[in-house]
């Protein structure tokens, strides 16, 4: 008996695995496979049933307008220059709110001069300057930003 067990032990084994795998599967049963799939109702989703609208709704929304006037200017004068009304400048966002407008870089041949200066007192001296003026929303966590540089010439 030991020897039959020994010699066909594994097969014995085998048989019995497989008898039971092919009855899990092809069972008709609530716990075979096919009776599982059988109960199982088709109602998840992937995700946020919303997250397809949300998703269209922030890849669709426009950076904000910024529009700056570029005026000469004069020696001899002092300037703000975040005065809205001298360089005329306007930020709005897609809803046609006014956005708040910084200034992120000053630049006189080409080196950085912005924390040299008083950007409420500028006092130009002759040449040009590069002026970059930034303003950004955040939209539903989603950030959106303008830069505008412009070039100011002093005589």
């Amino acid at each position: 008996m030991k020897a039959l067990i020994g010699e066909y032990g594994r097969i014995i084994l085998l048989v019995i695995v497989s008898v039971g795998v092919i009855l899990f599967l092809f069972g008709r049963n609530q716990t075979g496979f096919l009776g599982m799939l059988h109960e199982a109702k088709p109602i998840a989703n992937v995700g946020n049933d919303d997250s397809i609208q949300l998703v269209d709704d922030l890849s669709k929304r426009e950076v904000p307008l910024l529009s700056i006037k570029t005026p000469k200017l004069s020696v001899n004068k002092t300037y703000n220059l975040l005065d809205k009304t001298f360089f005329n400048i306007k930020a709005f966002n897609a809803d046609g709110e006014e956005m708040p407008v910084s200034i992120v870089s000053v630049k006189k041949d080409g080196s950085e001069i912005k924390d040299t200066i008083e950007l409420d007192k500028f006092h130009p001296k002759k040449g040009s300057y590069h002026v970059t003026y930034h303003t950004e929303e955040i939209y539903k966590t989603l950030k959106k930003e303008a830069n505008k540089t412009i070039i100011l010439v002093a005589d």
